[in-house]
C-alpha cells in the first residue's frame, strides 16, 4: 500500500520534470539559435528563404499596410527577392505563395517584437529588424515545447511517462526536428509539429467525451495545420478512421461522423481559420480558390507525378531519404505492426495518414525537398513518429535481447544523424541535391578535423 502510493505520489512530479525538460530544450534552442545567428556562425537572418514566405504577410499588413505586397521593392535582395515565392498578378497586386497559417502562429510574438521596437528603437520598425527576427525564433522554439508537451501527453496514455519522454527526445534529437527549431525555425514544420500534436490529442479527447467544444477546437486545429500546409490535410483520417478495425467498425464510424451534430461544429471551427486566406485570395489573385504554387512567373514549373511517385528516393536514398537520414523512424514505422493492438483507437488513421503522406511528398517534384537539412517534409509528422516510437520502445522493453539491440541501434542512430546535421550547420554540404559523393565529403571533413587534433 504503502509502496504503491509512493509510486503515484512520484508520478506527477515525474512528469513535471519531463515538460520542464521540453522547457529547457526550447530555451536552449533560442539561446543557441539567437547566439549562431548573432555571431554570423548560421550564415543569413532567422527569416530567410521560405520562412520569409510564411512570414511576409506580418510585415504586410502590421507593418507596411500593404497587404498586397508592393513594398517588396523597397526591401534588400535577401529578403524579397527568393526567386518563386511573390507573383505580380494582373490584378495589381503581388500574390505570396505560402498560405499564412504560419504567421497566423508567429501573429503573438511578432506583435510583441513590434510594440518592444516601436518603443526603444522606433527607426528600426521595419519588421526584419533584430527584435523582430528574436520574436520569429522565439515562436519556433515555443511551438516546439507546444508540440512536445502535447505529443507526450498522448504517448503517455498508451505507453507510459518514462517511454513517451524518451521517444519526444530522440524525435527530436534522431530527426531533422531539432535543426527546424533552430537554424531553419522560420519555416514551417515546427508549426506544424505543433498543431498536429494538439490535433491528436483532441481526437482523443473529443471521443472520451464528446463536447461540443472538443468539435469547434478540433475544426480550429485542423484548420490551422491545413492553412500551414495544404498537403496536412491527410492527417484527418485520424479522426476518420477512429477504433476503425473492421469493414463493419468503418461503416459505423461513417455513419457517426456525418452526423450534423458532429461535423457543423467542427467546420464551425474550421472555416473562419481558413476565411481570411480565402478572401485574400479573392483580393490579390480574383479567385477564392487558388494554386498558389502555378502562379503565373513562377519559374520552377512545381507540380505533382502522380504516376511516377519516387518512392525509394524519399524513403532510403542518400538524397534526403527518411530512412537513411534519420533511422529512428524506421523503430517508428515498425510500429505499426509490431504494437498494431497496443493502439486500435489511432493505429489505422495514423498509418493511412503517414502512407498517403508519403506517396503526396514522393509525388512532389522536389520529393527531396530540393534543400535542407534532412526530408524536411517528414519533420510534420513528429507528432505521429514520437507515437509510434513511444509504443515500439514499450514493446521491446518486454523482451530482453531486442531491447539492448534497440538500445544500440538507438545510439548509431543518434549518432548518424547529428554527424549529418553538425557538419551541414559548418558547411552546408548537403544542402542541395545529395549523392554518395557528397556523403563522403561529409565524413572527410570529420576525418580532416580529426587529424588536426
Amino acid at each position: 500500500m504503502r509502496g504503491n502510493r509512493k509510486a503515484q505520489n512520484s508520478e506527477p512530479a515525474k512528469e513535471k520534470l519531463h515538460i520542464g525538460i521540453f522547457a529547457g530544450i526550447a530555451v536552449l534552442a533560442f539561446l543557441l539559435t539567437a547566439v549562431f545567428y548573432g555571431i554570423g556562425f548560421f550564415p543569413f537572418q532567422p527569416t530567410h528563404s521560405d520562412g520569409n514566405g510564411y512570414y511576409m504577410y506580418l510585415p504586410a499588413f502590421f507593418v507596411y499596410h500593404d497587404p498586397g505586397m508592393h513594398f517588396l521593392d523597397q526591401l534588400a535582395e535577401d529578403i524579397s527577392g527568393f526567386s518563386g515565392t511573390f507573383f505580380p498578378m494582373d490584378t495589381g497586386q503581388v500574390v505570396d505563395k505560402y498560405t499564412m497559417g504560419v504567421a497566423i502562429l508567429q501573429l503573438p510574438f511578432f506583435l510583441a517584437a513590434d510594440i518592444l521596437t516601436k518603443l526603444f528603437r522606433p527607426e528600426a520598425a521595419d519588421g526584419f529588424s533584430a527584435l523582430y527576427q528574436l520574436g520569429n525564433i522565439a515562436s519556433g522554439c515555443f511551438y516546439y515545447f507546444f508540440g512536445s508537451f502535447w505529443s507526450y501527453r498522448l504517448a503517455k496514455k498508451y505507453a507510459g511517462a518514462g517511454k513517451a519522454f524518451a521517444a519526444v527526445l530522440l524525435i527530436t534529437f534522431g530527426t531533422g526536428l531539432f535543426h527546424y527549431i533552430t537554424m531553419d525555425g522560420s519555416y514551417s514544420h515546427v508549426y506544424t509539429y505543433g498543431m498536429l500534436a494538439l490535433f491528436l490529442w483532441l481526437v482523443e479527447r473529443h471521443e472520451e467525451e464528446e463536447h461540443t467544444k472538443f468539435k469547434v477546437l478540433g475544426g480550429i486545429c485542423f484548420g490551422l495545420v491545413t492553412l500551414i500546409r495544404v498537403t496536412n490535410v491527410v492527417v484527418i483520417f485520424v479522426y476518420l478512421l477512429y477504433r476503425v478495425t473492421s469493414w463493419k467498425s468503418f461503416r459505423e464510424r461513417m455513419a457517426k461522423v456525418l452526423r450534423p451534430k458532429r461535423f457543423l461544429p467542427i467546420l464551425a471551427g474550421f472555416f473562419p481559420v481558413w476565411l481570411p486566406q480565402l478572401i485574400y485570395w479573392k483580393w490579390a489573385a480574383g479567385s477564392f480558390i487558388v494554386n498558389s504554387y502555378d502562379l503565373p512567373g513562377n519559374i520552377w514549373q512545381e507540380h505533382f507525378n502522380w504516376l511516377q511517385p519516387q518512392i525509394a528516393g524519399v524513403l532510403f536514398l542518400p538524397n534526403r531519404g527518411v530512412f537513411f537520414w534519420c533511422p529512428v523512424v524506421i523503430l517508428s514505422c515498425a510500429a505499426f505492426v509490431l504494437c498494431f493492438r497496443r493502439a486500435e483507437n489511432f493505429q489505422p488513421g495514423m498509418l493511412v495518414s503517414v502512407i498517403l503522406f508519403t506517396y503526396i511528398t514522393a509525388a512532389w517534384w522536389a520529393y527531396d525537398g530540393f534543400c535542407g537539412f534532412t526530408n524536411r517534409f517528414f519533420v510534420d509528422l513528429s507528432p505521429i513518429f514520437i507515437f509510434e516510437l513511444a509504443l515500439f520502445l514499450g514493446w521491446a522493453r518486454e523482451r530482453r535481447r531486442i531491447w539492448i539491440l534497440t538500445i544500440v541501434f538507438l545510439a548509431a542512430a543518434l549518432i548518424w544523424t547529428n554527424l549529418f546535421m553538425i557538419e551541414y550547420w559548418h558547411n552546408s554540404t548537403t544542402m542541395f541535391q545529395v549523392t554518395w559523393e557528397s556523403i563522403g565529403k561529409v565524413f572527410g571533413w570529420y576525418r580532416k578535423w580529426l587529424s588536426g587534433l
